[in-house]
């Protein structure tokens, strides 16, 4: 018979997608249940996220304080105002302050910047003042420039008020003990002049200062400058309190005197007691100005800090004055820096040593020559001056019989072993420069003598004779 053979076609991989118009309803029907379920789901679990503000309906008519509640609301509103203009002047004036600090290259503010012209000016209007109320005047003079520090105006006008006038010879411990003792002989030919050496803080160990590394924190010539009070108070004829006021140019150590006796005076005596907001009660007979009046040198640039380093108009002439007071090659070891032959070459040395470039790698002098009068005012320059040389025809003047007990040199620096050895800085040890004339007063013929390891500049020939005044009532 015949054969048959059985052939089947070849199944479809995907099935078809055609659905009933029933089974398309139900699926759309079911999925729109589904998201309205999902959605109220969500709506319960984040009720804070859905909720939308409520408007504020504002204070009904009938509430008994709404003009009131008005007012506090209306006085809100204006103070947020005010807020927001006193918040927008401020950021005005911040914005101007960096624009003028980017001009000028400094990092001075404004505010500060008038505020300690203001205190200059007041501190200048005080001298006066403390002349006047005072009976003795404590005139501070720096050990390493007594000259420099002296006035020839303002003696004259101290003695002409009949007051007795006393030199403080301050930071005797920033220059040799020799150096000390020649200008106490030099000065005590013109008034009573006592060493003195206020405490100090302590100074950290990164100081830059070769000679703060080495001093002592010891307060030295309290005692004599007490005792001479004393004897001064007893012998005068007027029954009313002393009165002693301190003056002298600023950074000298005013306030640092002041302080100390007022500590010395209540370590011996117990207690002071302040008198008013000018003076303070040492004991029933002597009384203390608590504000010192400043001296402001006005032809001098470098010494004059009553201003601030920082607003110094003319910084260049500032560090001129300093070279021509100073060996280069002093200078040169002391900044680690090439020779240099004039004051642009210096600056420009300092300039690039110390990283003060400006746009496209140009030295910058004016902050070079700050930075050198920064280090002059903080004293990373060592310096001091040799007191002139004195005539033999020139005797001591006598002074009042109650400063007699500290016209003894050996009284003030030695008694009761109160200026040790090692109180004073050893001028190799300390790379002491001794600059050629006083830092400022006018120029000075000066003859120079050499020294191994430092050059040392001594002062001949004055071109104005100290004021001197025979004291002798």
């Amino acid at each position: 018979g015949r054969k048959y053979i059985l052939i089947t076609m070849a199944r479809k991989k995907t099935k078809s997608h055609r659905q009933s118009l029933k089974v398309k309803y139900m699926i759309n029907t079911k999925a729109k249940a589904t998201r309205k379920k999902s959605a109220k789901l969500a709506k319960r679990a984040l009720p804070h996220l859905l909720n939308k503000s409520s408007k504020d309906p504002g204070i009904p008519n009938l509430w008994p304080f709404k003009e009131e509640l008005c007012r506090e609301i209306a006085q809100k509103k204006e103070d947020l105002k005010t807020q927001a203009e006193e918040l927008r002047r401020r950021q005005k004036k911040e914005a101007a302050k960096r624009r003028a600090a980017a001009l000028t290259g400094t990092g001075m503010k404004i505010d500060s910047f008038m505020a300690s012209r203001k205190l200059a000016v007041t501190t200048c209007k005080q001298l006066p003042e403390v002349i006047d109320s005072a009976d003795v005047i404590l005139m501070v003079l720096d050990a390493r420039d007594p000259m420099g520090c002296r006035s020839a105006e303002i003696e004259r006008s101290i003695m002409d008020g009949s007051k007795q006038l006393i030199f403080i010879m301050n930071k005797i411990d920033l220059i040799p003990r020799e150096a000390a003792q020649s200008w106490l002989s030099y000065l005590r030919r013109s008034f009573p002049t006592i060493a003195y050496n206020a405490a100090q803080k302590p100074q950290t160990s990164d100081s830059k200062s070769p000679i703060v590394k080495n001093t002592v924190s010891r307060v030295i010539g309290d005692d004599p400058l007490i005792q001479a009070l004393r004897n001064y108070s007893r012998n005068r004829d007027d029954s009313n309190p002393l009165t002693v006021g301190v003056i002298g140019f600023s950074s000298t150590g005013k306030r640092s005197i002041i302080d100390g006796l007022k500590r010395s005076w209540s370590s011996k005596s117990g207690s002071t007691r302040e008198q008013s907001s000018d003076e303070i009660e040492l004991s029933h007979n002597i009384r203390l100005i608590s504000t010192a009046g400043v001296i402001v040198n006005k032809d001098d640039a470098v010494i004059d800090s009553a201003v601030g380093i920082a607003r110094v108009s003319d910084p260049t002439g500032a560090v001129s004055a300093i070279l021509s007071r100073f060996p280069a090659e002093e200078l040169m070891s002391l900044y680690a820096i090439a020779r240099f032959s004039n004051l642009n070459e210096f600056l420009l040395r300092m300039a690039s040593k110390r990283g003060k470039l400006g746009k496209g790698g140009i030295p910058d002098l004016e902050q070079a020559a700050r930075l050198v009068v920064n280090d002059w005012s903080e004293g990373v320059i060592p310096y001091f001056v040799e007191p002139p040389v004195m005539e033999d025809s020139f005797a001591a003047l006598p002074i009042a019989p109650e400063f007699a007990q500290i016209s003894n040199l050996d009284a003030a620096l030695d008694a009761s072993d109160d200026c040790p050895d090692k109180l004073f800085v050893p001028i190799m040890e300390a790379g002491l420069i001794k600059a050629s004339q006083p830092v400022s007063t006018k120029k000075r013929s000066q003859k120079v003598k050499r020294a191994p390891g430092v050059v040392i500049m001594v002062d001949t020939d004055d071109e104005e004779e100290p004021f001197c005044f025979n004291n002798t009532k």
